[in-house]
Parts: structure tokens; sequence; C-alpha cells
């Protein structure tokens, strides 16, 4: 699909805009494709923004590429950006900045580029294991810094009751912050 936009004023103007889900923490890359003719002062632009779950604007959550002024064949303009912490929310908009003249836009393009980094785990954990594996229920617990998890296997199908904890599931996890 291509978009085209002719306008003689020289403030910002976007013509395309999408709102898609969003990973805090995620990179992200947006592309598209543009033509010009006889685009004067300004250029071409895309940027990524990233909002919360409020739909309220994150900082720093704006990321914005542009492209060349003048006339141009097709050329592609790309940006990256990494969302901030507890984005839930991502716009991609194209348009004019500061610009007047003729643009094209075509193959737009938003990709994930990679997860959200893993979140350091605190270090230090003690392990030890509660019960005797392959005799019945048993459990693994783990502490570091006030921190508690239990993990209890119990394929006995009856209630066990390991690391301060009861159940009659087959594998269940307890966590304490």
């Amino acid at each position: 699909m291509i978009w085209v936009a002719a306008d003689a004023r020289r403030d910002r103007h976007l013509y395309i805009q999408w709102y898609l889900p969003a990973v805090g923490g995620a990179l992200y890359r947006a592309s598209i494709w543009c033509r010009t003719q006889n685009l004067r002062e300004g250029q071409p632009v895309i940027d990524l923004t990233f909002y919360g779950p409020d739909a309220k604007y994150l900082a720093p959550g704006v990321f914005v590429a542009s492209g060349a002024s003048g006339t141009h064949d097709w050329e592609q303009t790309v940006v990256e950006g990494r969302a901030p912490e507890g984005a839930r929310l991502v716009t991609f908009r194209g348009g004019l900045n500061w610009a007047a003249g003729t643009l094209w836009f075509d193959d737009a393009e938003l990709v994930q580029v990679d997860s959200a980094p893993a979140t350091a785990q605190p270090v230090g954990w003690r392990f030890r294991i509660e019960g005797t594996p392959g005799e019945g229920a048993f459990a693994v617990l783990a502490e570091v810094e006030g921190r508690r998890d239990v993990l209890v296997f119990n394929p006995t199908g009856q209630a066990a009751t390991l690391g301060g904890h009861t159940t009659v599931e087959p594998v269940a996890l307890f966590r304490t912050p």
C-alpha cells in the first residue's frame, strides 16, 4: 500500500500512525520506504513512541529518524528504540517535519528485534533438598536475601507437606518475596 501526502505548510504533519502492543525492555526496529518530490527545507520523518498501561507517554520513549529533503527516488528510513520498562503500547508514525512538498510512503514494517533483557537475579542462592527423590514426595528449597522458593515434586497423589507447604499436586511452586 502506498500513502501519498502533499503539503504546503512547514510544521510537523503526521500522515500515518499505527498503535501496536509493546513489551517493556524489548528492542524495536521500524522502517519505511520514502520517495519525495520538491521537498523543501525539512525532511520525511518516522518515529516510535512508547506508552505505559495507562496510555501515558513513558520517558525516554521517543525515537526519531529522518530522510532526505529535495527530490529522491525510493529510500528506506529506519529507526530503532528500546521500549522503556512498563511499556505496553508503541506508536509508529510517519510524516513531514518542517517541510513542504510531496511525500510517498510504502512498505512500512515494525519488528521486535529482541526480547526484554533478562532481569538480574540476586546472587548467593542457597539450595537444599527436603525429602528423598525417588522415594515419594520431595522439595527443592532455594533461599536468598529474604526470598524463599519451594518447588515440591509429589508423584504420590497424597497430601504432602514439605518446606512448610502442603499440596496434593504433582508439581507445585510456592514463593515468598
